[in-house]
């Protein structure tokens, strides 16, 4: 597991993201560090950056001691494209996600780009 991500590390390792284009304030974010994988939901205030966000940044939030993003899930990059594959809740990987489920959409846009990512780069 990484100890600390910088901004520019967050920005480099990011392999899909998700969100209002016009106005980002919830979302989906994955990245793949050194062979682990990351995925999170994210919201904020036009104010705040997705890294931020993700570091506890908010209207009435802290940051974190060590400043690093906190995610949902972490694991394998295998585990990562087979819950892209069954469409699972980041929350809870055992079930699959349903379009009734917050930001339905954008967690399908970060599963298809994963995928396509997984095509592009194999693993």
């Amino acid at each position: 597991m990484i100890s600390h991500w910088t901004k520019d590390e967050f920005e480099e390792f990011t392999i899909a993201q998700a969100d209002d284009e016009d106005y980002q304030e919830s979302g989906y974010v994955a990245a793949v560090r050194d062979g682990v994988a990351y995925l999170s939901s994210y919201s904020h205030c036009s104010c705040y950056g997705t890294f931020d966000a993700l570091c506890g940044g908010g209207i009435s939030d802290w940051f974190d001691e060590e400043g690093d993003p906190q995610w949902d899930w972490t694991g394998s990059v295998d585990e990562l494209v087979a819950m892209a594959k069954r469409c699972a809740d980041p929350s809870m990987p055992e079930r699959e996600a349903t379009s009734g489920d917050c930001d339905y959409d954008h967690l399908q846009d970060v599963y298809n780009q994963i995928l396509s990512w997984e095509r592009n780069n194999g693993t």
